[in-house]
């Protein structure tokens, strides 16, 4: 759904737009399609060219038919091969898009499509030799029996050729996979000096000091759940004690505004910033410089799709009413302080708030959802995240001593080049 929506801005080209507005699913799953379909293709060919030569010198030659039939075998085998990859991509694909890691999904995606594109065209080619050469060794053996074991050796090896795309196929998709499960083993580092408990409690602080410099900066709802989607994002990868969280937070803001087209300057961003935590000692060069290493660790991927574009449609379709939009609204904004949005397509995310707004309201849209084309089991595992989370909210907005607060946390960590 939303997930195949352009993005709102223009700042990327049509050729970007048909690259990341495809899911990585998509391109696999075609990869696989094309891999099969070429190789039958190349495979139906080459016994078409091969059957019609052979039935037609078996006229004259009945003894060649019997011993000919091993062209057809070959032909055969060259759909077998599509079949071998297949099955090879096909297991290599997970039922959801990886969020945390797009970069990596998209990688594992075009590796996965190309392989298929590489075996099916190969095939397509290895059958249509199998069979001209298989066609000239039913003529041939029909002349002079002698010819039979020579053009044999030439069929062989125009069969290899589609072997060989198989070998090369299955290299590329070797060390790929789409997969998902990143985010329990992010942090390694932290897990020294802070408990799990401790590290949620962190990450949600920071979301929280996202969602309060973007206020006061003014910038746009979206942009400041795309920062916050970049701050989860880098620390799948990286640790609080090797980057200073309060950099980043405020590097992907700034990042974000530039993205989603609401920019504020850098030198803003570290004075509000200061306004808000006097202890923050980062300057303008601070942030310019952290913001290529963001990038970086980012992969460049900077699309980020939210579920507020599919939120006016799901709530217009399942006929709640005008006063219950704000209430979903500051559902859908609270996900990001969670991570399901790191987890699930943002239209899962949107039905999901949608479905817990209504059990909070008491409306019964049981209906409703049975009759959309969705897995339900995801809406209800994004309802109870965030269930989960306002029952954690609860103890993390009023911690029962000083040893919990964020700050007592965050004293905790040997953070490397702290200001």
């Amino acid at each position: 759904m939303s997930s195949a929506v352009l993005p709102d801005n223009g700042y990327f080209d049509q050729g970007t737009y048909f690259l990341v507005t495809i899911s990585p699913q998509t391109w696999a799953a075609v990869g696989v399609g094309l891999s099969i379909a070429l190789s039958v293709l190349g495979s139906s060919w080459g016994i078409w060219v091969t059957g019609s030569s052979l039935f037609g010198a078996a006229v004259k030659e009945p003894r060649i038919r019997s011993k000919n039939i091993i062209s057809i075998i070959f032909c055969e085998a060259v759909a077998i091969y599509g079949i071998i990859i297949a099955i090879i991509l096909q297991g290599k694909i997970k039922p959801h898009m990886n969020v945390a890691d797009i970069g990596g999904d998209y990688l594992a995606a075009y590796m996965m499509f190309g392989a298929g594109v590489c075996v099916g065209l190969c095939n397509v080619f290895s059958g249509l030799s199998v069979g001209i050469a298989g066609s000239g060794c039913a003529l041939g053996d029909a002349q002079n029996p002698t010819l039979f074991v020579k053009m044999l050796i030439v069929e062989i090896f125009a069969g290899a050729l589609g072997l060989y795309s198989v070998i090369v196929g299955i290299l590329m998709v070797s060390n790929v996979t789409l997969d998902r499960n990143k985010i329990d083993e992010s942090n390694g580092k932290d897990k020294q000096y802070l408990s799990a408990l401790e590290i949620k409690k962190l990450k949600t602080h920071f979301c929280f000091v996202i969602q309060n410099l973007g206020n006061a900066l003014k910038l746009r709802q979206r942009a400041i759940s795309t920062a916050i989607v970049y701050f989860k994002r880098f620390y799948l990868k990286n640790s609080f004690v090797d980057c200073e969280p309060r950099l980043i937070a405020v590097t992907c803001l700034y990042l974000s505004s530039k993205v989603e087209e609401c920019i504020t300057q850098a030198k803003k961003c570290v004075t509000k910033m200061k306004e808000l935590d006097h202890s923050f000692n980062y300057t303008m060069n601070d942030i310019l410089e952290c913001e290529f290493y963001v990038l970086e660790e980012l992969d460049f991927c900077l699309i980020i799709y939210h579920p507020y574009k599919s939120l006016p449609l799901f709530l217009a379709n399942s006929g709640l009413e005008a006063d219950t939009i704000e209430v979903v609204w500051g559902i859908v904004n609270d996900s990001y302080k969670t991570d399901v949005c790191l987890m699930y397509a943002p239209y899962v995310v949107g039905l999901g708030c949608v479905y817990l707004a209504s059990y909070l309201l008491k409306k019964d849209l049981k209906q409703w959802f049975s009759e959309l084309n969705v897995d339900m089991k995801d809406i209800w595992e994004v309802s109870r995240e965030l269930s989960d989370y306002y029952d954690f909210e609860k103890s993390f907005l009023s911690p029962a001593s000083s040893h919990d607060s964020p700050e007592f946390i965050y004293n905790k960590l040997p953070i490397r080049n702290k200001k």
